[in-house]
């Protein structure tokens, strides 16, 4: 049997280390423990949160990433707290001819979309529970991506939308994260 695997791609399971030259993350598939986060909580994207994420640009400020085409974030959450609500906050520059197409997916089921043209923003979703794994969830950024060298910068980077932070709390929860 198979008890670990080693892989850049964020896997619904407990991480036990990442390497952060390469990306690359050890998983357990033995000891699958349970959420070690408390609830409600805010994902903070720009802060060394390498175990979490999955094909975003590096920190800027330390505070927030930019998404590519696909992006994708650890969610832990354990499903018998019920629905859940997640609130994304996306802000960064995107051109007036080319205005951000996005869809979120949570563990592939559809969440919501949305047309972002650069004007800072919260996005709050309620999750049902049947969509939901046990403990550990994926929420899939996708979007239609931009390059600032198209525009006259020097930054050659193919972006999506730049995220901030991901509040996670239950549906019911009257103390919210933010």
């Amino acid at each position: 049997p198979v008890d670990y695997i080693i892989t850049q791609k964020l896997l619904p399971y407990s991480i036990l280390t990442v390497s952060n030259n390469t990306g690359f993350k050890l998983y357990s598939l033995n000891s699958r423990e349970k959420h070690t986060i408390s609830i409600p909580y805010t994902l903070i994207v720009g802060l060394n949160n390498e175990d979490k994420l999955e094909n975003f640009y590096y920190s800027e400020d330390s505070t927030i990433r930019w998404t590519k085409n696909y992006s994708k974030v650890l969610i832990e959450y354990p499903k018998n707290l019920g629905d859940m609500n997640l609130s994304i906050k996306i802000e960064g520059a995107r051109p007036l001819d080319n205005p951000a197409l996005v869809t979120f997916l949570i563990n592939n089921h559809f969440v919501g979309n949305i047309t972002y043209s650069g004007k800072q923003k919260i996005i709050t979703y309620t999750i049902l529970d049947t969509y939901l794994n046990d403990d550990y969830n994926i929420l899939e950024i996708d979007s239609n991506t931009w390059n600032p060298r198209d525009y006259g910068s020097i930054d050659n980077r193919d972006r999506g939308i730049e995220v901030d932070w991901i509040s996670v709390q239950p549906s019911n929860c009257e103390n919210p994260a933010l």
